[in-house]
């Protein structure tokens, strides 16, 4: 059983490290003498008249032996790393724009900030078309009203002014506060592009991990 006490940051480093090199113990072609299963006579080698190895036979089984050692230690050091990122990640809490956040919680929203950023920017977008639109035709239906002749009697002319509002106000219309949205998706966003990754890193230096594999 082997055992390692290191800070997030530093797992995260061998975590890349182990996921490398297990890829290249996995692409065996891509590696010289990747042979690890075949025939004496394939390979060339073969046992003496006593059905002892030879030395080509005693070599070509270390190294398969070893080859799938080591295949076997990484992937097995690889999950318990993991495991104890992860586990780190649940328990270890940040600060970002004012909030506590998991280190955890704070990575999946990293992971959606894109999509969500694209969401708040087509809001923003349209809120600011039908705010436009609304401040037109308030404009239009004042710029009417001015042109209704003073002299004209004023039940007259109040109902004019009461068809004009009728006919040329407009309002915004959404299913939710558009304004409380914008609000707290623009705190989120910049808070999150301004603080996430210092805090992440902050974080993953000062905290130690062990595992075992």
């Amino acid at each position: 059983m082997n055992s390692s006490k290191i800070t997030v940051y530093a797992a995260l480093g061998r975590k890349k490290i182990l996921e490398k090199r297990i890829q290249q113990l996995t692409n065996l072609s891509t590696l010289r003498n990747t042979t690890l299963v075949g025939t004496d006579l394939v390979l060339n080698c073969k046992r003496n008249e006593k059905g002892e190895p030879s030395e080509g036979v005693a070599a070509f089984e270390k190294h398969s032996k070893a080859y799938l050692d080591e295949f076997e230690s990484l992937s097995k050091e690889l999950v318990s790393l993991t495991n104890a990122i992860q586990k780190s990640n649940l328990e270890q809490t940040i600060r970002i724009g004012g909030k506590d956040y998991t280190v955890f919680e704070a990575i999946m929203i990293r992971k959606q900030l894109e999509n969500q950023r694209a969401l708040y920017n087509t809001i923003k977008n349209q809120v600011a078309v039908a705010e436009q639109v609304v401040e037109d035709s308030k404009q239009k239906a004042e710029d009417m009203i001015a042109n209704i002749p003073a002299n004209m009697a004023k039940d007259v002319r109040d109902l004019e002014i009461m068809r004009i509002n009728g006919s040329q106000l407009r309002e915004v219309i959404a299913g939710f506060d558009y304004r409380k949205y914008l609000d707290e998706q623009g705190q989120l966003i910049t808070a999150f592009d301004e603080e996430l990754n210092v805090a992440i890193t902050t974080s993953n230096v000062g905290t130690v991990i062990t595992y075992e594999w």
